[in-house]
């Protein structure tokens, strides 16, 4: 894990101390999201990106913009391997740092 972060503070020439509060930051966000309700969450999602966003101002959301074609473009090769596993019951998680094009286009066909 350690390597991951540092890898990771290298590439956006950041620290790892900061990569690490960011770490332990989105677990703490985690944990709120596992620990609600699903009525919480349908709040609690726009409550917790924005504190994401100010107390993470590197984040890659923010840093990296993506025109909605590139997003566009992004998902459909996910979508073609998953696209087999997927059906109204499913349920899915996507774990990344991008901008969860993949889990928006998968919601289209799961619960």
């Amino acid at each position: 894990m350690k390597q991951n972060m540092y890898s990771y503070a290298k590439k956006r020439i950041i620290t790892l101390e900061l990569v690490q509060n960011f770490y332990n930051f989105e677990k703490e966000l985690a944990s709120r999201l596992r620990n609600s309700t699903k009525e919480e969450r349908e709040q609690l999602y726009t409550f917790l990106y924005d504190e994401l966003f100010k107390r993470v101002p590197f984040h890659p959301q923010i840093t990296t913009k993506v025109t909605p074609e590139v997003s566009a473009s992004n998902t459909l090769s996910p979508m073609q391997l998953l696209g087999r596993f997927l059906n109204p019951s499913s349920t899915f998680l996507e774990v990344e740092l991008e901008d969860c094009s993949v889990s928006l286009e998968v919601a289209k066909y799961v619960k």
